[in-house]
Order: structure tokens, then sequence, then C-alpha cells
């Protein structure tokens, strides 16, 4: 996002709306953590430019969890029905969990930083025999 577009606040009949992009944001984060951290077992699996999209889109995720703080409480501000307020307590505790997992998935892409394709080729013959070993995965 950009400091010069302000937000168009939503009104009460984009709750659902709202509330779908929430969940799956969650469920996206969720999957992507699994697949950061399977990744820290097989190094050089990843390419820098996988890592720089991630950065990418969770730096933009970060902007729309606060985003998503502000509108809720927008929502709360006025008069709701026993049922909207459900969702938006829903909607509330689905973008608290995805505020970590943001950060999560973040500190794992600079984690993989040094693992990349990329900076596999950039490495010697035995910088590579030295990287297997003190992994563990060099074969006898």
């Amino acid at each position: 996002m950009d400091d010069r577009h302000e937000v168009n606040w939503q009104p009460l009949s984009m709750v659902p709306t709202i509330s779908d992009m929430v969940a799956d944001a969650l469920a996206d984060s969720r999957e992507h953590v699994l697949t950061l951290m399977a990744a820290l077992d097989r190094p050089y699996s990843l390419a820098d430019e996988d890592l720089d999209r991630s950065h990418r889109v969770y730096t933009e995720q970060l902007e729309f969890v606060g985003i998503y703080t502000g509108q809720i409480a927008r929502w709360r501000a006025v008069e709701l029905s026993a049922d909207q307020r459900q969702v938006i307590d829903r909607i509330d505790a689905d973008n608290a969990e995805l505020l970590p997992l943001t950060w999560q998935v973040l500190a794992l892409v600079e984690t993989l930083r040094g693992s990349t394709i990329e900076a596999m080729m950039k490495m010697t013959d035995l910088e590579l025999g030295i990287d297997a070993v003190m992994r563990g995965t060099a074969k006898p």
C-alpha cells in the first residue's frame, strides 16, 4: 500500500466479504509457514525470486492486518445485530492470528535468504562440500 492512498472504509454489508478475505489470508499464511519450514530442511530448494515475492506479499499483508483492525473498530462503533457481532468477532480473532503468522513468514524468508538456489550457485565446490557436511547431508 502507499501512504498516499486513503483507506476506503467498508459498510456493514461488506462484512461477509471481509470475513472471507481474512479467513483466506489466514489459511494461505498457515500453508505458507509450513512450506517455508519444510524448505529449512531442503536448502537451495527456493530461488531468490520466491523469497522476494513472499517478502513483498507478506509485507503488504501486514498493512492489511492494520486496515482490518481499523475496519473492525469502525464496525464495532455502530449498533450491530447478534449475528453481525458474532461474524465480526470471528474476523477479529482471525485477524489477531494473522498478525503473528505474517511476521513468522517474514522471519522465515529472512532465515532462508542464504540458502537459495542462487546462493548455492555462488559457492565453490569446497564451500558446498563444507555446507553439506555441516548440515549432515553429505553422503559417505
